[in-house]
């Protein structure tokens, strides 16, 4: 085509067909360049117009193509496939009425058409006149026969009317002609669920997760089915997959806070009902069985505890700031509370606020002396601002009320090592790789120690073991 066009840069249709070669080579932007040469020479091109349109829609320009197909129209006005492609815009971008109007051209000009009548189904259904819909699909099925996703959607606007046996016979006759085809199965499981088949509904979903495996939506119907009846701890299960692949999938959490609460796990599903207000702000539903949660453990004396959980959920996945404010809450209704003062501290750690961090970690301390964990953590801030007595006396009690932890030994070992305590040292790191056995760090300094020491081989076993955990 470059030869044709060179040769005679007038020749309209050259330039059309190189278009056409271009954009079949994913060569959009040059395809448009192309046609809009054949337009400059001949404004009243009708094809030429309909291939721009074609390009501009793939490039998401649907108002700029729509103009394209009105110019088609205009030099056609018979243009059949320009009607209808015309109509699909319209139908994306909202214009319904307009759209149902250039549909309805197009099958005047050709009433053969069988996806034409498909989709001036759709659109009617959009309109929400499934009676008409039924019979533009019925159109198209006659038309053809092994038209599914025909077949399906009659099935959707006979479910609109409320004739399921009907629909499920068209959900059926699609699949018989697509035994894969998704929708039609995911629309037979929701048509057999209103007749009241749950476990044939849940059949139904089940085959929507074997073909589709990433569909949450199939996870939360077959949830959905099973808490209906009463099998909590199986719907569990499906919305956490329905969550897992959904992780904004408000209704999904709300349904898994239902199942919780419904098997007496008050404070876990308080917490998915936050998840789900979170995510969507006007949810009544949510909002009041929540509200109905948090009276029941107020009741029980335990408002603390759902607080002190949303706190430790709110840290675990990341959102310090939320967690601090929880945490709050849970201490502010039981000061003592030594847990809710170790998560505050680590929350306002992550933070940064240290100061703040260690009056926590103080706090807990003082209301349980044997919690390792947090007298670990003051003497890890004592460590960062210098104060190496105070970390070594927080290291030691570490270690004494939490004899079993290879992290306090291995902190106690680290700041012993900076102390040029390599006795100390030693024995620390002895005990920290016998009670962790993968901790690469703890073997290297092992080594180091026993190596400063003199000893060669014991450093040799050391280093030997830190190198084969990091490989």
């Amino acid at each position: 085509y470059d030869r044709v066009t060179n040769i005679n840069p007038g020749n309209v249709e050259a330039w059309n067909n190189k278009a056409s070669a271009l954009f079949t080579l994913g060569r959009v932007d040059e395809a448009i360049d192309a046609l809009d040469k054949s337009l400059a020479e001949a404004p009243d091109y009708a094809t030429a117009w309909y291939n721009k349109a074609g390009a501009l829609v793939t490039r998401g320009m649907l108002d700029e193509s729509l103009l394209a197909y009105d110019k088609a129209i205009s030099v056609r006005p018979d243009y059949q496939s320009a009607w209808n492609n015309k109509g699909n815009i319209l139908f994306k971008l909202g214009r319904h009425e307009e759209a149902l109007a250039a549909f309805t051209r197009a099958l005047n000009l050709d009433p053969t058409y069988a996806k034409g009548w498909n989709n001036h189904g759709n659109l009617l259904m959009t309109l929400r006149r499934p009676g008409e819909a039924v019979k533009s699909f019925d159109n198209a099925i006659q038309l053809d026969e092994g038209y599914y996703k025909a077949w399906n959607n009659k099935g959707s606007a006979l479910v609109h009317q409320e004739r399921l046996d009907e629909a499920i016979e068209a959900f059926d006759k699609a699949i018989e002609i697509k035994p894969d085809y998704v929708k039609a199965w995911f629309n037979k499981g929701h048509a057999l669920y209103a007749m009241g088949y749950g476990e044939d509904a849940i059949k139904c979903f089940d085959y929507v997760i074997y073909l589709a495996p990433d569909s949450p939506e199939a996870y939360y119907n077959k949830g959905s089915i099973l808490l209906r009846a009463g099998q909590y701890r199986d719907s569990i299960l499906s919305f956490d997959n329905a969550i897992r692949l959904s992780p904004e999938y408000s209704e999904a959490y709300y349904q898994k806070g239902n199942a919780l609460f419904s098997i007496g796990e008050t404070m876990d599903a308080i917490i998915f009902f936050d998840r789900a207000l979170e995510i969507k702000e006007d949810y009544p539903e949510a909002d009041n069985v929540r509200e109905a949660c948090l009276k029941i453990l107020l009741k029980e004396g335990k408002q603390h505890e759902y607080f002190f959980r949303r706190g430790m959920w709110q840290f675990n996945k990341g959102n310090y700031e939320a967690a601090v404010r929880d945490l709050d809450e849970a201490l502010e209704q039981k000061f003592e509370y030594p847990q809710g003062w170790l998560t505050k501290g680590d929350a306002l750690l992550e933070l940064e606020r240290l100061e703040e961090a260690m009056e926590s970690y103080q706090q807990a301390v003082e209301l349980d002396r044997e919690l390792g964990p947090a007298w670990i953590n003051i003497g890890a801030l004592h460590l960062r601002l210098g104060d190496f007595n105070e970390a070594a006396e927080a290291y030691g009690t570490a270690v004494r009320v939490e004899s079993s932890s290879a992290e306090a030994w291995f902190e106690y070992g680290q700041l012993m090592f900076l102390r040029d305590d390599r006795d100390e040292a030693l024995r620390a790191f002895t005990q920290a790789t016998s009670l962790d056995t993968r901790n690469v760090e703890a073997w290297y300094r092992l080594g180091t120690v026993q190596f400063g020491k003199g000893n060669a081989e014991g450093a040799l076993v050391a280093f030997e073991q830190a190198i084969a955990l990091d490989t």
